[in-house]
């Protein structure tokens, strides 16, 4: 009988073992891909010609925030070229403006290279934003003008949500700046529906 006991206690270890082994890499295999940034192939598109953006050299007035919460999320990338500043909101039109930088020592970043896509409850709504179809109010300007953001250059980007049916529902949006295809930084805003 201790014989047959103890070929029960070893195949019990030996059990317990390999489901252990197996837990194991399982943790080691998700881990690496949250560590690695593990995400979607980025979206293919078909490629636009390059036209000239539509710039005005005035800044225009900020629209007046009415209930809204803004915050910026972690960027996607460990090397974001971007800043985003003065992120305003205006639910009564459904449009969100901020302004985008440079990074102190980024590279100049080629505005046709820059785009800006959404998403909203889990929709991607795709590209929102792209210097040859969306309003841009441009500061700063270098001189003479090489056709990139460079440090010191302000691009104030407008989305008007109503353009591509983006609900203003009290949900987060996530509008995710985009350069060369690849993601820099996402911006968290919560518009809630006017009163």
């Amino acid at each position: 009988m201790d014989k047959h006991m103890e070929k029960m206690v070893a195949a019990g270890v030996v059990i317990c073992i390999g489901v252990l082994a197996v837990i194991c890499i399982t943790v080691i295999l998700v881990g690496s891909f949250v560590y690695l940034g593990g995400k979607p192939a980025p979206e293919m598109s078909v490629p636009v010609p390059a036209q000239a953006p539509e710039v005005t050299e005035a800044a225009a007035p900020s629209p007046t925030p009415l209930v809204s919460t803004v915050s910026t999320a972690i960027p996607i990338q460990v090397l974001n070229p971007f800043i985003i500043s003065d992120v305003t909101t205006n639910n009564a039109t459904g449009t969100c403006a901020f302004s985008l930088s440079l990074d102190p020592g980024a590279h100049p970043a080629e505005l046709m290279k820059i785009s800006v896509n959404a998403t909203h409850a889990d929709k991607d709504y795709g590209t929102v934003w792209r210097p040859s179809t969306g309003p841009v109010v441009w500061t700063n300007k270098a001189t003479p003008d090489n056709g990139a953001l460079n440090y010191g250059d302000i691009l104030t980007i407008t989305i008007n949500l109503n353009n591509y049916n983006i609900p203003i529902d009290g949900k987060h949006i996530y509008f995710t700046i985009m350069y060369d295809g690849n993601a820099a930084e996402t911006i968290d805003v919560n518009m809630s529906p006017a009163v």
